[in-house]
Protein backbone atom coordinates (compact mmCIF):
# COMPACT_ATOMS: atom_id res chain seq x y z
CA UNK A 1 0.00 0.00 0.00
CA UNK A 2 1.67 3.24 -1.34
CA UNK A 3 -0.69 5.79 -0.51
CA UNK A 4 -0.11 7.47 3.10
CA UNK A 5 -2.80 7.00 5.36
CA UNK A 6 -5.91 9.70 5.56
CA UNK A 7 -5.90 12.19 8.16
CA UNK A 8 -8.34 12.25 10.11
CA UNK A 9 -9.24 8.31 10.42
CA UNK A 10 -9.29 6.25 13.60
CA UNK A 11 -6.50 3.92 11.81
CA UNK A 12 -3.90 7.41 11.38
CA UNK A 13 -3.86 7.95 15.39
CA UNK A 14 0.35 7.83 15.06
CA UNK A 15 0.57 9.96 12.25
CA UNK A 16 -2.19 12.66 13.63
CA UNK A 17 -0.30 13.31 16.87
CA UNK A 18 2.56 15.91 17.06
CA UNK A 19 5.64 14.63 16.04
CA UNK A 20 7.50 15.54 19.75
CA UNK A 21 4.28 13.20 20.94
CA UNK A 22 5.12 10.23 18.37
CA UNK A 23 8.69 9.94 19.37
CA UNK A 24 8.54 9.94 22.88
CA UNK A 25 5.87 7.08 22.12
CA UNK A 26 7.84 5.52 20.43
CA UNK A 27 10.61 5.54 22.43
CA UNK A 28 9.00 3.28 25.22
CA UNK A 29 7.51 1.04 23.05
CA UNK A 30 9.10 -2.37 21.87
CA UNK A 31 8.92 -3.33 17.30
CA UNK A 32 7.85 -6.80 16.83
CA UNK A 33 7.19 -8.74 13.28
CA UNK A 34 4.51 -11.40 12.59
CA UNK A 35 4.09 -13.40 9.50
CA UNK A 36 0.88 -12.81 7.52
CA UNK A 37 -2.06 -14.74 9.39
CA UNK A 38 -0.53 -15.06 12.89
CA UNK A 39 -2.43 -14.59 15.59
CA UNK A 40 -1.39 -11.15 17.66
CA UNK A 41 -3.70 -12.13 20.33
CA UNK A 42 -7.51 -13.24 20.92
CA UNK A 43 -10.42 -13.10 22.11
CA UNK A 44 -10.75 -13.25 25.65
CA UNK A 45 -6.94 -12.88 26.65
CA UNK A 46 -5.87 -10.64 29.01
CA UNK A 47 -4.56 -7.36 28.18
CA UNK A 48 -0.91 -6.19 28.96
CA UNK A 49 0.04 -4.31 26.10
CA UNK A 50 -1.23 -1.67 23.19
CA UNK A 51 -0.37 -2.05 19.52
CA UNK A 52 0.46 0.71 17.02
CA UNK A 53 1.27 -0.65 13.53
CA UNK A 54 4.20 0.54 11.61
CA UNK A 55 3.72 -1.38 8.56
CA UNK A 56 1.47 -4.09 7.10
CA UNK A 57 -1.82 -4.92 7.92
CA UNK A 58 -4.04 -6.86 10.58
CA UNK A 59 -7.65 -7.43 10.94
CA UNK A 60 -9.23 -7.57 13.79
CA UNK A 61 -12.48 -10.64 13.68
CA UNK A 62 -14.78 -12.53 15.72
CA UNK A 63 -16.75 -15.88 15.55
CA UNK A 64 -20.53 -15.17 15.61
CA UNK A 65 -23.05 -17.68 17.94
CA UNK A 66 -23.67 -19.05 14.69
CA UNK A 67 -20.10 -19.99 14.06
CA UNK A 68 -19.67 -17.52 11.28
CA UNK A 69 -16.40 -15.08 10.95
CA UNK A 70 -17.22 -11.98 11.16
CA UNK A 71 -14.43 -9.33 9.92
CA UNK A 72 -14.73 -5.98 12.21
CA UNK A 73 -12.34 -3.58 10.83
CA UNK A 74 -8.97 -3.95 8.63
CA UNK A 75 -6.35 -1.24 10.12
CA UNK A 76 -2.87 -0.36 8.70
CA UNK A 77 0.18 1.70 9.31
CA UNK A 78 -0.81 4.41 11.80
CA UNK A 79 -3.43 2.64 13.64
CA UNK A 80 -3.98 2.48 17.38
CA UNK A 81 -4.92 -1.31 18.34
CA UNK A 82 -6.06 -2.52 21.54
CA UNK A 83 -6.50 1.20 23.16
CA UNK A 84 -9.80 0.22 25.28
CA UNK A 85 -8.74 -2.99 27.12
CA UNK A 86 -5.25 -1.30 27.54
CA UNK A 87 -7.41 1.94 29.16
CA UNK A 88 -10.32 -0.13 31.27
CA UNK A 89 -8.46 -3.17 31.81
CA UNK A 90 -10.90 -5.52 30.32
CA UNK A 91 -10.26 -8.73 28.02
CA UNK A 92 -9.43 -8.27 24.19
CA UNK A 93 -12.99 -8.16 22.67
CA UNK A 94 -11.92 -9.93 19.54
CA UNK A 95 -9.36 -12.11 17.49
CA UNK A 96 -6.16 -9.41 16.18
CA UNK A 97 -4.61 -11.50 12.84
CA UNK A 98 -2.44 -10.15 10.91
CA UNK A 99 -3.33 -9.74 6.85
CA UNK A 100 0.07 -9.18 5.69
CA UNK A 101 3.52 -9.72 6.93
CA UNK A 102 3.07 -6.72 9.73
CA UNK A 103 5.52 -4.64 12.14
CA UNK A 104 3.89 -3.15 15.12
CA UNK A 105 5.20 -1.38 18.15
CA UNK A 106 4.08 -2.65 21.18
CA UNK A 107 3.82 -0.50 24.68
CA UNK A 108 2.86 -2.28 27.95
CA UNK A 109 -0.14 -1.00 29.46
CA UNK A 110 1.24 0.47 32.42
CA UNK A 111 3.50 2.96 30.42
CA UNK A 112 0.38 3.31 27.81
CA UNK A 113 -1.41 4.85 30.42
CA UNK A 114 1.39 6.89 32.42
CA UNK A 115 2.03 8.32 29.11
CA UNK A 116 -1.51 9.43 28.07
CA UNK A 117 -1.35 11.28 31.54
CA UNK A 118 1.66 13.00 30.56
CA UNK A 119 0.10 14.00 27.57
CA UNK A 120 -3.04 15.37 27.55
CA UNK A 121 -3.10 15.98 23.78
CA UNK A 122 -2.17 11.95 23.13
CA UNK A 123 -5.49 11.21 25.29
CA UNK A 124 -7.56 14.23 23.78
CA UNK A 125 -6.81 12.84 19.97
CA UNK A 126 -7.57 8.90 21.56
CA UNK A 127 -10.67 10.37 22.76
CA UNK A 128 -11.74 11.68 19.58
CA UNK A 129 -10.71 8.80 17.62
CA UNK A 130 -12.88 6.24 20.29
CA UNK A 131 -16.30 8.60 18.83
CA UNK A 132 -15.25 8.77 15.79
CA UNK A 133 -15.10 4.99 16.15
CA UNK A 134 -18.61 4.96 17.87
CA UNK A 135 -20.57 6.55 15.17
CA UNK A 136 -18.78 4.26 12.32
CA UNK A 137 -19.98 1.65 14.28
CA UNK A 138 -23.64 2.99 14.22
CA UNK A 139 -23.17 3.28 10.74
CA UNK A 140 -22.43 -0.25 10.22
CA UNK A 141 -24.94 -1.65 12.28
CA UNK A 142 -27.51 0.38 10.28
CA UNK A 143 -25.77 -1.03 6.90
CA UNK A 144 -26.08 -4.47 8.21
CA UNK A 145 -29.60 -3.93 9.41
CA UNK A 146 -31.13 -2.01 7.04
CA UNK A 147 -28.45 -2.00 3.70
CA UNK A 148 -28.99 -4.71 1.04
CA UNK A 149 -26.06 -6.78 -0.52
CA UNK A 150 -24.86 -3.85 -3.05
CA UNK A 151 -24.77 -0.74 0.01
CA UNK A 152 -23.03 -3.30 2.27
CA UNK A 153 -20.33 -3.88 -0.64
CA UNK A 154 -20.19 -0.56 -2.19
CA UNK A 155 -18.99 1.16 1.54
CA UNK A 156 -16.60 -1.30 2.21
CA UNK A 157 -14.95 -0.90 -1.04
CA UNK A 158 -14.99 2.97 -0.61
CA UNK A 159 -13.24 2.33 2.86
CA UNK A 160 -10.47 0.61 1.51
CA UNK A 161 -10.25 2.81 -1.48
CA UNK A 162 -10.25 5.59 1.15
CA UNK A 163 -7.21 4.03 3.77
CA UNK A 164 -5.12 1.57 1.75
CA UNK A 165 -5.82 3.13 -2.25
CA UNK A 166 -3.77 5.23 -4.14
CA UNK A 167 -5.87 8.18 -6.16
CA UNK A 168 -5.75 7.94 -9.90
CA UNK A 169 -7.43 11.15 -11.03
CA UNK A 170 -11.64 10.36 -10.83
CA UNK A 171 -10.34 6.92 -10.94
CA UNK A 172 -9.06 5.82 -7.47
CA UNK A 173 -7.66 2.23 -7.36
CA UNK A 174 -7.01 -0.19 -4.21
CA UNK A 175 -5.08 -3.53 -4.19
CA UNK A 176 -7.76 -5.61 -2.13
CA UNK A 177 -6.04 -7.30 0.73
CA UNK A 178 -8.88 -9.79 1.40
CA UNK A 179 -9.69 -12.25 -0.59
CA UNK A 180 -13.66 -12.93 -1.95
CA UNK A 181 -13.98 -15.02 1.67
CA UNK A 182 -12.61 -12.48 3.73
CA UNK A 183 -14.32 -9.45 1.88
CA UNK A 184 -18.01 -11.14 2.18
CA UNK A 185 -17.08 -11.93 6.36
CA UNK A 186 -16.25 -7.79 6.44
CA UNK A 187 -19.54 -6.74 4.75
CA UNK A 188 -21.97 -9.51 6.51
CA UNK A 189 -22.54 -11.53 3.39
CA UNK A 190 -21.73 -14.89 1.76
CA UNK A 191 -19.18 -14.97 -0.78
CA UNK A 192 -21.89 -15.86 -3.52
CA UNK A 193 -23.37 -12.37 -2.83
CA UNK A 194 -19.95 -10.51 -3.12
CA UNK A 195 -19.49 -12.17 -6.63
CA UNK A 196 -22.74 -11.26 -7.57
CA UNK A 197 -22.41 -7.78 -6.67
CA UNK A 198 -19.10 -7.56 -7.94
CA UNK A 199 -20.59 -8.83 -11.16
CA UNK A 200 -23.06 -5.91 -10.40
CA UNK A 201 -20.72 -3.06 -10.06
CA UNK A 202 -18.60 -3.74 -13.36
CA UNK A 203 -21.96 -4.02 -15.52
CA UNK A 204 -23.04 -0.80 -14.10
CA UNK A 205 -19.99 0.73 -15.07
CA UNK A 206 -19.12 1.72 -11.67
CA UNK A 207 -16.11 -0.65 -11.26
CA UNK A 208 -13.27 -2.56 -13.16
CA UNK A 209 -11.45 -5.40 -11.76
CA UNK A 210 -8.14 -6.61 -12.41
CA UNK A 211 -6.93 -9.87 -10.33
CA UNK A 212 -7.47 -8.07 -6.90
CA UNK A 213 -6.73 -4.55 -7.83
CA UNK A 214 -9.92 -2.42 -8.12
CA UNK A 215 -10.27 0.16 -9.54
CA UNK A 216 -13.73 2.68 -8.89
CA UNK A 217 -14.77 4.29 -12.67
CA UNK A 218 -17.78 5.75 -11.16
CA UNK A 219 -16.79 6.55 -7.52
CA UNK A 220 -19.55 8.86 -7.36
CA UNK A 221 -22.16 5.99 -8.06
CA UNK A 222 -20.59 3.90 -5.94
CA UNK A 223 -20.69 6.60 -3.21
CA UNK A 224 -23.83 7.32 -3.44
CA UNK A 225 -25.09 3.47 -3.29
CA UNK A 226 -23.32 3.12 -0.53
CA UNK A 227 -25.14 5.10 1.74
CA UNK A 228 -28.89 4.24 0.72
Amino acid sequence: MTMEPRRGDPGTFFYDIDETDREALASIGTRRRYPAGAALFLAGDTVHEALVIMTGLLKAEIVSAEGRLVILDLMGPGALVGEMAALDGGVRSATIRAQTDLEVLTINTAAFNQFLLDHPAVLHRIALMLAKRLRDSGQRQLQLGAGDSLSRLCARILLMVERFGEPNGTEPHVDCPLNQSELAAWCGLSREAVVKQLRTMRRLGWLETDGRRMTLTDINAVRSRAFT
